[in-house]
């Protein structure tokens, strides 16, 4: 069945707001809603989206699917939370007022929201699905392409300002991180998280089932997934994130437990099943295997990243505390915004302050 136009922009739009991902920092777009890191240039065709396809299609339905039900409930208890804080005395941050900070909640949570809906009313066959990986595989390429251009000013000091000048009009940041790559993200962590959450997952997927969108293989063995999924775990090293290097170290947790306990499963034969002992042993073996893998990580960083020489100085972590050791990582003002945020939450633990 022939689409119409109407559905042919929408697709157009749909594939743009794919290939822009990589941008999340559009400069154009800041000077428009103010703010000084996040305006993903996605937002354009996601915005026209929500209004030509998503809110029509809603509309005339005249219901939601079920996957946004925990995400409809979200929205309505940060609603209730909202409300309720204009009735607190909260003090203002850095002199911002308290309805300013709401609506650039409650814009933030449509976006999610818009982004959330977008493929579930846009991808309506196989062939649209294979479409939308073909244009995420495009966007990883533009990621590479310029995680490559950002590692040559390693070697060739006089690249840097060339880059600098392109990244300026692409990226609020226009930064050059000293020996980091971070693609066309505000920062080398943002880009870290883009590939722990979409990028990583889909290429380990595709790899596992043996799934491939060309026939051709590297050496007849090694299909474009497989060799996707290892350059974007490069990335995510070259990234140097230390958050982001956690929070693919729990991906991967999640993974092998997951992987065991279907080992297990698997191998259980019809009324007989394997002790709890066996279970606990497997997993206690993948908890010893992450622990050495993240202690191994953690002497990379020390001798590769300077601001984490000091990662395993047990004396200072006696001699000042948990928040004396973080200080001397660069991580004390998280820390510090953690703890007053559990702070919060242990005072008020329904609704928070708004």
């Amino acid at each position: 069945m022939q689409k119409s136009l109407l559905e042919r922009l929408n697709s157009i739009l749909w594939w743009l707001l794919l290939v822009t991902l990589p941008i999340t920092s559009f400069p154009p777009i800041l000077r428009v809603f103010g703010g000084n890191s996040v305006a993903p240039l996605s937002l354009i065709p996601l915005v026209i989206l929500a209004f030509s396809s998503i809110l029509p299609t809603i509309l005339k339905t005249k219901r939601i699917p079920v996957e946004v039900s925990p995400l409809a409930l979200f929205f309505v208890i940060g609603t209730i939370s909202t409300a309720v804080g204009y009735f607190r005395d909260i003090p203002s941050f850095r002199e911002t007022a308290i309805f300013r900070n709401a609506l650039e909640g409650f814009l933030t949570l449509f976006t999610g929201v818009a982004f959330f809906l977008a493929p579930i009313y846009l991808i309506k066959s196989e062939r649209d699905l294979r479409k939308t990986i073909h244009f995420i595989y495009l966007a990883f390429g533009v990621i590479l392409l310029f995680c490559l251009l950002q590692a040559i000013t390693w070697l060739i000091k006089d690249f840097e300002y060339p880059l600098h000048v392109f990244q300026s009009l692409l990226s609020s940041s226009g930064k050059i991180f000293i020996r980091r790559v971070y693609g066309l993200a505000f920062e080398p962590s943002w880009l870290a998280h883009q590939l722990n959450i979409l990028f990583i997952p889909l290429f380990l997927a595709a790899s596992h089932h043996g799934f491939s969108h060309v026939k051709i293989r590297l050496f007849r063995r090694f299909s474009l997934e497989v060799i996707l999924l290892i350059t974007s775990v490069l990335l995510l090293f070259l990234s140097f994130s230390r958050i982001g290097w956690i929070s693919g170290l729990l991906l991967l947790a999640v993974m092998l437990f997951r992987l065991g306990n279907r080992v297990i499963d698997r191998t259980n034969k019809p009324g007989v099943t394997h002790p709890w002992w066996r279970r606990l042993l497997i997993w206690f073996g993948l908890f010893v295997l992450l622990t050495v893998l993240a202690i191994g990580l953690g002497f990379i960083l020390t001798k590769i990243d300077p601001r984490n020489a000091k990662l395993f100085d047990i004396e200072r972590f006696k001699n000042f505390g948990f928040l004396g050791w973080a200080s001397q990582l660069g991580i004390a003002e998280r820390v510090v915004f953690w703890m007053a945020a559990y702070q919060v939450y242990l005072l008020h633990p329904l609704l928070g302050v708004g």
